[in-house]
Formats: C-alpha cells, structure tokens, sequence
C-alpha cells in the first residue's frame, strides 16, 4: 500500500489539499473506520465473524493508536504501511481510503480523466462470457442477469456458502453459482473473460496474484467499499473496472456503524462506478 500511499501524497500537493486530523478510528462488525476532521472518511474489511478466515485478535490491538487523535491522517497512514498483522493492514487501508475521500469526489475525479458513473448493471458481461468473482457477496444478482453460470472463489468453507435441499431430489445451491476454494483461483482466473475481485483483497494483499492470474481477462475489476483507493492506483495495479461506494455523511454514517439500532442502512453513502476499458 505504499505505493498507494505516495501517489494520495503527489495528489494532495497537486491540488493544496490538506489531510485531516484524526478524529475516529472505529472497529465494527466487518469495518474498520477512519475519519478525518474535515470529513474525510473510509473503512476497509478485517474479516471478521462469519469472514474469519485468519486468526482473531481483540481489537483493543488498535488502542495505542489513539496517539494519532488529532494528528494528521498522513502520519497515521506512514505509521501503518509496514505493519503485516490483518487488523492493521485493515486500518491503513481505512485510512488511505479516508484520504482518497475528497480526491473521489466527481469534480476531481473527471479533472483527473475518469468518468464516475451510476452504480451499474454490468452490461459488458456476455451471456457467453466465463465469469469470476472473487469474494462471495456483492454483484451475485447483476452478474446473473447477465449469464446463467458463474464461479466463485472464497477464502471460507464451502459448506458455508452452500445450499442444499433435500427432496425427491437433491439440490445444490443457490442456483447458478459453483462455489471453489482459494486454491482453484489461479486455474479459474487464467480461462475467465471477465473477473470481478473483493477489495477485501487489498486488506489480505492477494489482489496482486489475483490480477496476474487473470491476464487474459477481458475486464478485471475490483468492487466493495474496501476499494474506495484512488483509481489511480488501481489502474496502475492492472485493475480496469471499480464499482464501490462513497460517504456523504460522515458523522451520519459513522454513528449508524457504532450503533446499528439507531438508524436504517449505511445511511450516508452512495454507490459509483469507474470504467477504464
């Protein structure tokens, strides 16, 4: 992410942006959240719950970062950029992509050449095309309006993600998806035409051989509010397609995470999407 990091850093002096100041670092169900004093604002999935895949740590592993409260969101992000612990990784994502924030906004991005649309339907996907998804969540019902099959590939145990009902007959489910470990991602990936990855994958770092693994795709695109990153980087990383989420209320949306029975939804976000194809 240090690359990331660096080129938000080229940015800012670009534009005379300033970074906020640390105001929040929050640890909820699935996010870790960041937020600046000017608004800025970003979260970054940490698997955990029904996600843990990795080993769990208490997250009072983040408390001695409540130094940085105050401190520049920056000096918070170079202070996380080594650290190789999950939770960790997830709060410099956070944090990057609370520093992205003001850099996403259309304006800003149409001045750098990118043309943020709508939250879309995935039109460019054929009936015919060999689709993958890489993370088991987001975009299932768009891609199946677009073909009948799709595979996708999850870090958890299959039979947590799949149906079964037993009757006359004996099926498998939910219809349309054939579900694959991790360890099928480079066999899939190499024959598939269009490939859709988690930003999750930033946290965890296996975007980069995911991306590799899928050279021959047609599109290869990220989605999820992890991949609120700049696009810049994205695209340089091989990406060609983002679909993820902005916040327009940051005090709104950050008190709807710390307590989900005050409010309905991610009040506060909208949905966007970057073509780069």
């Amino acid at each position: 992410m240090e690359k990331a990091y660096l080129q938000i850093v080229d940015l800012y002096r670009q534009e005379g942006l300033k970074p906020g100041r640390l105001t929040q670092l929050g640890y909820f169900p699935k996010w870790t959240v960041a937020m600046g004093d000017n608004g800025q604002i970003g979260r970054a999935f940490h698997f955990d719950g029904e996600h843990a895949v990795y080993p769990l740590r208490d997250p009072d592993v983040l408390l001695p970062l409540q130094r940085f409260v105050g401190k520049s969101l920056l000096a918070l992000a170079e202070e996380l950029l080594a650290e190789t612990d999950i939770q960790m990784r997830a709060a410099c994502l956070a944090v990057l992509n609370a520093l992205s924030h003001p850099l996403n906004q259309a304006g800003q991005l149409k001045k750098r050449g990118f043309e943020p649309v709508e939250f879309d339907n995935l039109e460019f996907i054929n009936t015919e095309d060999r689709v993958v998804l890489v993370g088991y969540g987001a975009l299932i019902k768009e891609t199946l309006a677009r073909c009948s099959v799709i595979d996708v590939c999850d870090m958890r145990s299959l039979s947590s993600l799949r149906t079964v009902s037993i009757g006359r007959t004996i099926e498998y489910g939910p219809p349309g998806i054939r579900f694959h470990g991790a360890a099928e991602n480079q066999t899939l990936l190499a024959d598939a035409d269009i490939v859709l990855i988690s930003g999750s994958t930033l946290v965890n770092g296996t975007y980069r051989d995911l991306i590799r693994y899928a050279r021959k795709a047609r599109v290869i695109g990220m989605f999820g509010p992890s991949a609120q990153l700049i696009p810049e980087f994205l695209q340089g990383g091989g990406i060609n397609y983002i679909t993820t989420s902005g916040i327009t209320d940051a005090d709104r949306f950050y008190q709807v995470l710390s307590n989900p029975y005050a409010g309905e939804g991610e009040s506060g976000t909208y949905k966007y999407t970057i073509r780069m194809f």
